[in-house]
């Protein structure tokens, strides 16, 4: 069975510099689609998973944004207006807070996991076609289960 081509498609990877948001950004780019792959302040890591998918014929456009910062999910939405216009694949990897990042700031993880996502569902909404998915990758709710009301099962 052959891989299924996702040439003429884009696709938007918040956190796209390691981990499973870099191999999913790469696996996209590898099966023909165009992506956006965001990054906080990983670059070197960001350019090597771009060099890894053009070696092998795929385009990542990296782009520094971190998305709890308003202008910066704005530059997101700019910069996919200006590179393709509509979105097939929204990969909502950006998470934090678990790390104890920006420890002085106790709503970190709330502000990154949950409020910054659905700002940027919002904002790119209107770029996502009719069939496009949203895929909404975190780990918060799996570390606050028993404290009170977590995200529903979908």
């Amino acid at each position: 069975m052959g891989q299924v081509s996702l040439k003429g498609k884009n696709a938007i990877v918040t956190g796209a510099s390691r981990g499973i948001g870099a191999e999913i950004a790469y696996l996209l780019a590898i099966r023909g689609a165009v992506v956006l792959g965001t990054y906080l302040s990983r670059e070197r890591r960001m350019m090597q998973v771009c060099m890894r998918a053009q070696a092998e014929g795929g385009v990542i456009v990296p782009l520094a944004a971190d998305i709890t910062e308003s202008d910066d999910r704005l530059q997101i939405f700019q910069r996919a207006t200006d590179q393709f216009q509509r979105v097939d694949f929204l990969i909502l990897n950006a998470a934090g807070g678990l790390e104890r990042e920006r420890s002085n700031d106790p709503q970190w993880p709330m502000r990154i996991n949950k409020e910054a996502q659905l700002a940027l569902v919002e904002l790119l909404l209107p770029l996502l076609r009719p069939a496009g998915k949203i895929v909404y990758l975190t780990s918060v709710w799996a570390h606050r289960l028993g404290e009170g009301r977590t995200a529903p099962a979908l």
